[in-house]
């Protein structure tokens, strides 16, 4: 089989998916099923934040001036001044004051007993530790650190800063990975303190080696994220009384977590770009899909996370306290190639991922170690899942009917089986799409909208040399959409249609071969499937590739009036837009069914809310502009395929178009496997 991870063509998939809220029964409550979301209005590029106990919020921007400006404490000269902005919780700004305090950015702030402490990094003198008093707006230098390239973490705990910095004399540290992480690297990161009750800031290093983060906990003692070479990641607690090193807990990460802070009896943290509640013996939520990208940590007070979101360049706030869920773990079982991972809701989700052979196993055998699975209409054998599994009925679940009613009609069709149940719930909807440039293909008299599949094969194979360099295209693509198409609509490989396509595939490929000017295009990362608008996961163009530099995301082809999407050109008139379904069926046999369904009934009131899913029938739930009314008319008239083995079909048919089989000899050959497999 060809591997589909490199694959580029000229086919785009547009994806969605995204998570969910609360109790079941008649008696819920309404509180929000993702946390409240707050943006202060900002008028500058802040560089750093700090929040006090009452939750008022302090912002600094690096401001360089026209004219020098004397220090009248320091009696320093200088062209460069730092703006502090102060917001209450309504976002108002109460105060803006301008201060002498260096000529770099800040890397972190905190606030305690109406003193700010800023780490500043400066070009002339290397890390600085500033004081300011908020009261007065009176500025002192407490501390140079110059041995160190970078101070990420300060936390003050008693008479003692702790701060995480980056040293260049000890980053030679050799290590090797723990085989569970697939990436780590060490920059020099180490532990020191400094007592605050000593003039000259005296500094001293806590013996871990490896340090990622560091942050307070509720017993003001501090708590080290750090990697090991035996174990992977995890955490040591340091008590400052005893002076002594503890070991808390371990994590199965496979990358290193960040921007961790203290939230109740646990911490808060940013992993892949969306905010997460964990605790150190092993309890982990996701509470958030923002996909934010954050310069310092998230700053949690009173049930308020604050953090600084570069990617939106705003800062933000959210509501996590409605969202954290007391349960005990909910399993899901998944395919170990699907990326399309359901919002967590606030619960605790444990995902298993293993090869379709096993996974098929155990779905069918309803072993009782699982509550859930996930998977995709796409994989190999879901038709015969979906045929033959036993899934626990969601009639009777709440949210699930008003979900399903509110999504397209094929999608409740397809959620509800003969029998009437409801045996799995929608999370994400992929079809394919053509994406063009008007302006070149008018220039060409291409119509791309009226274009059949066999008209599409002729123009791309008729391409001279200097146009296909405009063109992204991919024959395994095409071979993909051809058959499910085909699959959809006709019962036996042995047609007249089928030979035609065929041979028609195979000229193609003995012109062109597997790839022509197969390219990935970087996308913006905002948390994978999670945004709050649709996401391509690669971009499959008929643009020049002038463009391909700066179109990326949904949201800047919305801008793009030149930018149009079509459906994919089709075998026959009654062919429709054939698209793939990410989905969540519950194991009846599950041991933690009740959470389980208050889980789904959480995940699909979400669902509900969620605007351009391309799940949902309302035109009114998509962003009004050209593009994504394409997009929806493109998801309208859709259908979903459900693969079948593709050792049925896939291999002989590329042994074909290699040469090492006849046409003949293919279709008697998967015409015997289809057989065979649909009357199993």
């Amino acid at each position: 089989m060809k591997k589909i991870g490199s694959l580029l063509g000229i086919f785009l998939m547009l994806c969605m998916m995204f998570g969910c809220k609360k109790e079941m029964g008649d008696e819920m409550e309404l509180l929000p099923v993702v946390a409240e979301f707050f943006c202060y209005e900002v008028s500058e590029s802040v560089d750093a934040i700090a929040v006090d106990e009452n939750g008022i919020l302090y912002t600094t921007t690096y401001i360089e001036t026209e004219e020098i400006i004397r220090d009248e404490v320091t009696g320093e000269w200088t062209e460069e001044i730092q703006r502090i902005c102060v917001y209450d919780l309504d976002g108002t700004c109460l105060e803006t004051v301008d201060v002498v305090m260096g000529n770099g950015t800040m890397q972190a702030m905190l606030i305690e007993n109406d003193k700010l402490y800023a780490i500043l990094h400066r070009t002339s003198e290397g890390v600085t530790l500033y004081e300011v008093d908020i009261t007065t707006w009176a500025v002192t230098k407490l501390a140079n650190l110059e041995e160190y390239s970078m101070v990420e973490r300060l936390v003050p705990i008693g008479d003692y800063f702790y701060f995480l910095g980056n040293s260049e004399l000890v980053n030679d540290k050799e290590y090797t990975l723990h085989p569970d992480v697939y990436s780590y690297t060490y920059s020099g990161e180490v532990i020191g303190r400094m007592d605050r009750t000593e003039e000259n800031l005296m500094i001293e290093f806590l013996n871990v080696d490896f340090p990622i983060d560091i942050f307070k906990t509720k017993e003001d003692t501090l708590m080290i994220y750090q990697y090991t070479q035996e174990q992977g990641f995890g955490f040591l607690e340091f008590y400052p009384q005893e002076l002594i090193l503890q070991e808390a807990g371990w994590k199965k990460d496979a990358m290193a977590l960040n921007n961790f802070s203290m939230c109740e009896d646990g911490y808060l943290c940013i992993n892949e770009g969306n905010l997460y509640y964990g605790t150190v013996d092993g309890k982990e939520a996701q509470l958030s899909t923002r996909g934010a990208l954050l310069r310092n940590p998230v700053i949690y007070v009173k049930g308020f996370a604050f953090y600084l979101n570069l990617k939106e360049r705003s800062v933000e706030r959210i509501t996590v306290t409605d969202i954290l869920k007391d349960n005990r773990e909910i399993h899901f079982l998944t395919h170990e190639t699907n990326v399309d991972m359901p919002f967590g809701c606030g619960y605790q989700m444990k995902q298993e991922s293993m090869n379709m052979e096993a996974f098929a196993l155990k779905l069918l055998a309803q072993d009782s170690d699982f509550d859930m699975y996930l998977f995709s209409s796409r994989d190999s054998n879901s038709y015969n899942m979906k045929e033959n599994g036993v899934f626990y009925p969601l009639n009777e679940v709440k949210w699930v009917e008003q979900y399903l009613n509110a999504c397209f009609p094929y999608i409740k069709e397809i959620a509800t089986n003969e029998e009437g149940d409801i045996w799995m719930l929608p999370v994400k909807l992929m079809i394919p799409g053509l994406l063009y440039d008007k302006i070149y293909s008018k220039k060409q008299e291409i119509d791309f909208s009226t274009m059949n599949f066999s008209e599409f094969l002729l123009l791309t194979g008729q391409m001279k040399e200097k146009e296909s360099e405009k063109v992204n295209n991919s024959i395994y693509l095409m071979v993909e959409a051809f058959f499910q198409q085909y699959i959809k609509q006709y019962e036996s490989f042995d047609t007249e249609l089928f030979r035609i396509y065929a041979e028609e595939i195979h000229t193609l490929y003995e012109k062109q071969g597997e790839w022509n000017n197969s390219q990935i295009i970087p996308i913006r990362n905002n948390g994978i499937l999670q945004g709050t608008i649709p996401e391509f996961l690669y971009q499959y163009t008929l643009y020049t590739k002038d463009w391909i530099r700066y179109v990326g995301v949904v949201e800047e082809l919305q801008e793009f009036d030149r930018i149009g999407i079509v459906p994919l050109p089709s075998i026959s008139e009654e062919t429709k837009n054939i698209g793939t379904l990410t989905f969540l069926a519950v194991n009846p046999q599950s041991e933690n069914l009740k959470a389980t369904l208050e889980y789904i009934s959480t995940f699909a009131r979400y669902m509900m809310q969620q605007e351009n899913t391309l799940l949902l029938a309302d035109e009114t739930m998509y962003t009004d502009n050209a593009f994504m009314k394409a997009c929806y008319e493109l998801y309208a008239n859709g259908e979903v395929y459900f693969a079948m083995d593709s050792e049925i079909y896939w291999n002989d048919f590329w042994k074909y178009l290699e040469d090492d089989m006849e046409l003949e000899d293919l279709v008697k050959e998967i015409e015997r496997k289809r057989k065979m497999y649909v009357e199993e």
